[in-house]
């Protein structure tokens, strides 16, 4: 009692501070809250709403309290209501906002620039903070509704984002959110292409792109940057897949370069076959397949292991790779191994025109 005298004494400043240190005593693994951080005193306080030699007293304290603990607007603390709290559970944020609290410490951390490890156990925030992150939060937007008003497939969305073409944040998660001021300033881009109609010269987007074998987020993160010029927009069509291309301006082509476990698709570009094909050698018990779950999507993608593509190549070859090397037209080579009785691998999921590499050494030879 007479350390607690000691300390009224000296007048607010050290009444909110000595409150601030009992604060700070609570264990870390506890619910921090002004009944259980202040416990016997604020209960000896209550008790005497009804005294006015300790209006002052309770005033310093509510002051305290609403300056660092969550409150509802209207709560009643030490006789008086408070209409304008400073803070706010990270759960009634979620309830209210429906922003949870992986979500909201992210985003803080993004614009404190800080990490996020350092928020991890915020349980409360400032209304002026949550201002803050939820105007934030209302422009941006993920990767399924992105791809949905550009036109385009969320992994060509992915792919703008690491051109730099969309800006995109990550916050805490695995999970990508691109803003939509970028969004909008790329659809603006487009409006101004000057408008024309789909012909043998300006062919569609996705047609050069497949004609000339080149991804079409390069074509659009290539015009973004200036380094392509000529492009036009469909009126009648939607989002990017109005872009125009001349045929006549082609841009070189680049190898791909694969690496590590390969998605289907990729597999089959390395492959040179079909992704069909890949299936077969995959069910067939040529290739090793495992399942990885998109945290954006909730989809799950199929990866064939590294290791099984690299012992296929050292005893296989496939229609496509040897036709590579061979400098000729797949459909040719492939009646030319069949005149010569190659057989193909025995496959029970289904046919493969791959071969094993003695044979088609020997056909080398042969040609």
């Amino acid at each position: 009692m007479s350390l607690g005298f000691s300390v009224l004494e000296k007048g607010g400043d050290a009444l909110a501070s000595a409150l601030e240190q009992t604060r700070q005593r609570r264990p870390s693994e506890e619910r921090s809250y002004f009944t259980s951080d202040l416990r016997e005193f604020y209960a000896w306080l209550k008790s005497t709403e009804d005294d006015l030699a300790t209006a002052s007293l309770r005033g310093c304290v509510r002051d305290f309290i609403k300056q660092n603990y969550p409150l509802q607007g209207g709560a009643k603390i030490l006789g008086a209501e408070i209409r304008a709290p400073e803070f706010v559970t990270l759960e009634r944020v979620r309830e209210e906002h429906g922003v949870g609290k992986v979500r909201v410490r992210g985003i803080l951390a993004h614009l404190r620039g800080a990490a996020v490890e350092e928020l991890s156990d915020l349980q409360d925030i400032r209304y002026e903070d949550l201002d803050k992150v939820l105007q934030f939060w209302a422009n941006l937007q993920n990767i399924k509704q992105t791809a949905a008003q550009l036109h385009i497939h969320p992994v060509q969305v992915k792919a703008l984002i690491r051109s730099k073409t969309l800006e995109a944040h990550r916050f805490g998660t695995s999970l990508q959110y691109v803003t939509k001021s970028s969004v909008s300033a790329l659809m603006t881009r487009l409006e101004n292409l000057p408008a024309a109609a789909a012909s043998k010269e300006n062919l569609p987007l996705k047609d050069f792109c497949r004609r000339s074998q080149i991804p079409s987020a390069r074509v659009i993160s290539d015009w973004v940057g200036g380094k392509r010029e000529g492009l036009s927009r469909d009126p009648d069509a939607s989002g990017l897949a109005a872009i125009l291309v001349c045929d006549g301006k082609v841009f070189p082509r680049r190898s791909r370069r694969f690496a590590g476990d390969l998605a289907l698709l990729d597999a089959a570009a390395h492959l040179r076959m079909n992704v069909a094909s890949v299936r077969h050698l995959r069910d067939g018990g040529y290739l090793t397949q495992y399942k990885v779950r998109n945290p954006e999507t909730q989809h799950y993608r199929c990866y064939i292991t590294e290791s099984s593509i690299r012992d296929f190549e050292e005893r296989f070859i496939t229609l496509g790779q040897l036709a590579e090397q061979l400098d000729v037209a797949a459909i040719h080579l492939a009646r030319a191994l069949d005149k010569k009785e190659i057989e193909t691998i025995p496959c029970d999921a289904g046919f493969v025109r791959a071969y094993p590499k003695s044979e088609t050494e020997v056909f080398q030879k042969l040609t």
